[in-house]
């Protein structure tokens, strides 16, 4: 589909081709209008201009009327229907994807205008069954957007959007996507130097009923990190442990949680992090290792992996491979737009 080819080319997830025809239905029968970004790709796709599509006689329309009622606001969520969260799963997906690969600056705005778009919805749902399910999305996508916020240095706005992800999943009644939400909002935390306090924030976490044993052991590590943020390395080493012990050998449960991403590569990236926090020799080994699990495939965690080496490149006095690993993280880092990075790379600047 020309649509999903623009936004493609854009930069920008628009969803798959089933969800942009459910989209386009909605548009035709007046359900909703499309927004701003969907209009700029009907204009391109279709070469018409906004009087051609009907947009600016709607917006006049709309200017001269008063605000929505309550009325009409509960007649327009009621169109919403359980099971109908299938289009916006994909979308949540499609941003994941092209976060992992190219980080947050080309999605966010989209992935946040999305999350305002669901959490107005569900806010005048009546259903319980709709509303919980659409709460279990927007935890999802909450949680991504705070995750995105804290790439690009956003610290205000990444605890805000952890803070509804965390109320959408209560809503959800899912202890796994609250526990999730908690663990990524320790490292807003972690960000500002209280990796202690992010730590009983994650430790609180995994307390929650029911949840999976990848998520455990997710918990665990994001404990670790923690942890060796705040020095206590005794600490870090038994999360890293425990969190080891826990993952399972196999990937048979991973699409439970497609938002959580933990395998043994990962975990070697994440022991490799703590380790260099905590200025242990064996740190380059592991972070070699779980480099080459992401060269060229998930830039974001490639960017993370070369400042970690470039650290303890430093740590070992070796400059000149450490200047190698910092050119790399940088160049990466300015394509990717991620100014969590970018002050990373600023500190080791400073330090060296």
């Amino acid at each position: 589909m020309k649509l999903r080819q623009r936004g493609q080319q854009l930069g920008t997830p628009v969803g798959s081709t089933e969800s942009l025809k459910t989209q386009i239905s909605r548009w035709e029968n007046g359900r909703v209008a499309p927004g701003d970004f969907h209009r700029q790709l009907l204009r391109e796709v279709l070469n018409v201009s906004d009087e051609g599509l009907g947009f600016v006689a709607a917006e006049v329309s709309t200017a001269l009327s008063s605000p929505p009622s309550l009325t009409q606001a509960l007649g327009r969520a009621a169109l919403f229907e359980a099971g109908s969260t299938a289009h916006l799963h994909h979308q949540v997906e499609a941003i994941r994807k092209a976060d992992g690969q190219s980080g947050a600056a080309d999605v966010l705005e989209y992935a946040r205008k999305l999350l305002n778009d669901t959490t107005q919805q569900r806010r005048y749902l009546v259903q319980t069954g709709a509303r919980r399910e659409l709460a279990a999305v927007t935890a999802d996508l909450a949680s991504l957007v705070g995750w995105q916020s804290l790439d690009v240095g956003d610290l205000d706005r990444a605890w805000t959007a952890f803070e509804e992800a965390k109320s959408a999943a209560r809503e959800a009644e899912d202890n796994a996507l609250l526990a999730h939400a908690t663990g990524e909002q320790s490292f807003a935390l972690l960000d500002l130097g209280r990796g202690s306090d992010g730590a009983a924030m994650v430790a609180e976490a995994r307390q929650l009923h029911g949840l999976p044993p990848r998520l455990t052991a997710w918990l665990h590590a994001a404990e670790a990190e923690n942890r060796a943020a705040a020095g206590d390395g005794e600490a870090a080493r038994r999360s890293l442990a425990a969190a080891e012990a826990l993952l399972p050998s196999s990937d048979e449960d991973a699409a439970l949680t497609p938002y959580l991403r933990l395998d043994a590569a990962n975990l070697t990236r994440w022991r490799g992090h703590c380790l260099g926090r905590l200025h242990d020799p064996g740190a380059v080994a592991e972070l070699l290792e779980g480099l080459a699990s992401v060269r060229g495939r998930y830039s974001r965690a490639e960017a993370s992996v070369l400042v970690d080496l470039a650290a303890a490149e430093l740590h070992r006095d070796d400059r000149d491979q450490a200047q190698h690993y910092l050119r790399q993280a940088t160049s990466l880092a300015n394509r990717m737009g991620s100014v969590r990075q970018r002050r990373r790379l600023e500190a080791l600047r400073q330090a060296a």
